[in-house]
């Protein structure tokens, strides 16, 4: 055997035995997509960012790291957890007092993590939180594409009340506002009234202040439902029991309500 080729055989026979040993992770590439979104917990201490078309990270303080949260093992369910096939996330937010608890919207689904984003549960979407079905989701596909459409930079499609960890509102592509009364386990159809059945909902904005005696959620909320016709803003004064119209305009991608009520 010549002197090049056995050169090139102990080479080959190095690089089988290196690469045998080797443990495979992720790269840091500093790379995925627009960050189209931010939320930060009350304290400061959690902070989660989304992108238009790579899943969602969180900022990890004791490494000071970014981590992606949109992963194979955290239990996602079948073809939602591969980030790199082009897949953002329409909204995620970080509890505003239990700040390890996240809820995410993903590839036309709700999620919740109660563990800083290392595993996930579907919420359920139903026109009933009290039937007993085995559909844990609505999977819409219109959703899905909303993370790298026209809308994507616009806020809160996902609002949490500070003064009510448990209360949730999730602005659907399409179907309205959903509120879910437990955390995120589950979210019944628009039932509010006064608010469209139907539209893309976003901007959803709850009062900063604390609650006054006897209230045992923010009463003051804001939400935009966009059509055909434009952006109508739509408030609630009793906490979600009944809304009414503000103002409609051309359009609108931010809302937020000050700390004195304005």
């Amino acid at each position: 055997m010549s002197f090049l080729k056995t050169s090139w055989l102990f080479l080959l026979l190095t690089m089988s035995s290196s690469y045998a040993d080797d443990t495979w992770a992720p790269v840091p590439i500093g790379g995925g997509g627009f960050i189209t979104g931010m939320d930060m917990s009350l304290n400061g201490i959690v902070i989660a960012a989304r992108t238009d078309v790579y899943g969602a990270y969180v900022y990890d303080r004791n490494t000071a790291t970014w981590r992606q949260v949109v992963t194979h093992n955290s239990g996602l369910l079948m073809y939602d957890n591969y980030p790199e096939t082009g897949r953002g996330v329409l909204d995620i937010k970080v509890g505003p007092t239990n700040h390890w608890d996240l809820i995410m919207a993903f590839h036309g689904k709700v999620y919740r993590s109660a563990s800083f984003g290392y595993g996930w549960t579907p919420a359920k979407l139903s026109s009933s939180c009290n039937v007993n079905t085995t559909n844990l989701y609505t999977y819409n596909d219109s959703m899905n594409l909303a993370n790298n459409g026209e809308t994507r930079l616009y806020n809160n499609r996902i609002a949490i009340d500070p003064n009510n960890n448990q209360y949730v509102l999730f602005g659907d592509y399409f179907n309205g506002l959903r509120e879910s009364s437990d955390g995120a386990n589950c979210f019944i159809s628009n039932t509010m009234s006064g608010l469209p059945a139907t539209g893309q909902v976003y901007g959803i904005a709850f009062d900063p202040r604390p609650l006054q005696s006897g209230q045992s959620k923010t009463q003051m909320i804001l939400a935009v439902f966009r059509n055909s016709t434009g952006s109508h803003i739509y408030r609630t004064m009793n906490g979600g029991s009944s809304w009414s119209l503000v103002t409609s305009v051309e359009q609108i991608m931010q809302t937020a309500i000050a700390h004195d009520g304005t």
